[in-house]
Order: C-alpha cells, then structure tokens, then sequence
C-alpha cells in the first residue's frame, strides 16, 4: 500500500538482546544486530544505531533473527541449570546457597554460575519454544529447561506448603 502512494519503505531488523530492566544500560553498551531487506535499508540502520550502540554487527534478517533466539534460549537454559541444581539438592534435604557460595569462593570457572530464581521475562522462554520449533521440536536441551523453568513455581509452592502446611484457600504470589 505504501509503495502505492509512491513511498519506498526500507525494511531492517535489529533484534534486541537488552536484559530486562537494564535497556537504558545496555542499549548504549552492547554491540547492535542490524540486517535488512536492502542495501540502502541496511545503511539506513547502521546510520542509526551508529549514534547508539557501539558496534553494528551485519547479519541477513534470518541470521538476526536466529542470534536473537541461540542468545535468550542460551541464557534461559543458564537459568535452568540453576533452578535444576536448587530443586535437586533441596529436595534431598541439601541447603543449596550453602553449597553454591562454596563452589562459587574463589573458583573463577564458577564465577558465571546463576542464582536459581523464576527465569526472566517472558522473552527468554518464548524464544526457547520458538528455536525448538524452528529445529522441528528435536531441542531436547531446551525442551528440558523449560520444564525445569516453568516447574519451578510448582516446587517452590510445594516447598512453602510442606513449611506451612494445607494452603487450600490460600493465595500465593510469586
């Protein structure tokens, strides 16, 4: 419709990869994935985040689109590990932080070893889907961390209720 109207847009896609809540941060820090349909739309984005990010990395648009998704399923399954360590070693009696600050003291290799916690925004576990069915749901890793993710609340409320016994009429927010 718009070339109709004797207008000639430019389409690019510049995935973000900006964590949640630290856009301000990160937009200015962390290089930027641009592609685009044209060359003249490709420099029309490169233009742009020139003023922003302080890289430009080029990628054609699936390319950008499959970084997008290897990035937020690669750091959904950091979480997963997490949450998997937490559940197991609490479900067998273990206090879990106790043996996380031991592996994490001055062990530089485990210094990237996440907290386990309810895993981010909503980004990361619909990106992980979307990789699994892009890869015909064969993402057996990516699969299990978001069983792993998406059963956490489910354990954490069984937690709360073997504390606190029945919670039957209660209200949980996590």
């Amino acid at each position: 419709m718009l070339e109709e109207l004797g207008e000639k847009p430019l389409l690019s896609f510049c995935p973000e990869r900006i964590a949640q809540g630290r856009g301000m941060k990160e937009i200015f820090t962390l290089p930027q994935l641009v592609s685009a349909t044209t060359e003249e739309a490709y420099k029309a984005a490169e233009e742009l985040f020139s003023h922003i990010a302080p890289e430009i990395i080029r990628l054609e648009p699936k390319e950008a689109e499959i970084a997008k998704l290897v990035t937020n399923s690669w750091r959904y399954l950091e979480f997963a590990i997490a949450n998997q360590f937490y559940i197991m070693l609490e479900s067998e009696g273990f206090d879990f932080y106790k043996i996380y600050n031991a592996i994490r003291q001055d062990y530089p290799r485990a210094k990237k070893f996440l907290k386990p916690g309810l895993a981010a925004g909503p980004c990361l576990f619909k990106d992980t889907m979307q990789l699994s069915v892009f890869y015909k749901n064969n993402f057996f890793l990516g699969q299990s961390g978001m069983q792993v993710n998406e059963g956490l609340a489910d354990f954490l409320v069984e937690k709360l209720e073997r504390k606190m016994g029945s919670l039957k009429n209660k209200t949980i927010a996590l």
